[in-house]
């Protein structure tokens, strides 16, 4: 006798159905993924470095223009009001070098500690017939401590003393 034995067939309405694999994201494009993403980061970053200093400059620049138009209205004032400042007089010949310093809350000083810019200046008067003009040229630098290295404003101009 030939017998055979072969598996029960499934209960009707029991069937086995498929389940489908679970979709997503492969480890492999998970790291390609991630390694784009650090390389833009890293782009990114690198500007924002470029663009903090640009505006510290520029932050710089307007302060020192702003301290230099108050140091050439303070030259041209009639009584000196700052006594770290030379008065221009009319008629008399005279040039006058010097370094002051500005400090953080806006005063001229003499000392460079706790200064927020230094200030070069050089005041040439010229009597000429019946006025004086004087030429004065100005350089705000900043850090102080910087010297030529760092950033600076020159400014170049005549002022006619008030009389």
């Amino acid at each position: 006798m030939n017998t055979r034995f072969s598996p029960p067939a499934p209960a009707r309405g029991l069937r086995r159905e498929r389940v489908p694999a679970p979709r997503g994201f492969t480890l492999v494009e998970i790291v390609l993924a991630v390694g784009i993403i650090t390389f833009a980061f890293v782009g990114i970053i690198g500007l924002l470095s470029v663009g903090l200093a640009a505006g510290r400059n520029a932050i710089g620049l307007v302060e020192a223009t702003h301290a230099s138009t108050l140091i050439l209205a303070e030259l041209q004032s009639p009584p000196a009001t700052n006594a770290l400042l030379p008065p221009l007089r009319n008629g008399t010949a005279t040039t006058h070098v010097s370094e002051l310093y500005i400090a953080a809350n806006g005063t001229l000083t003499t000392q460079p500690n706790g200064a927020a810019y230094r200030v070069s200046y050089r005041i040439a008067q010229t009597p000429l017939d019946s006025h004086t003009a004087a030429s004065v040229s100005l350089r705000l630098s900043w850090p102080p401590a910087a010297g030529d290295r760092g950033d600076s404003l020159d400014i170049v101009t005549a002022l006619n003393p008030a009389r």
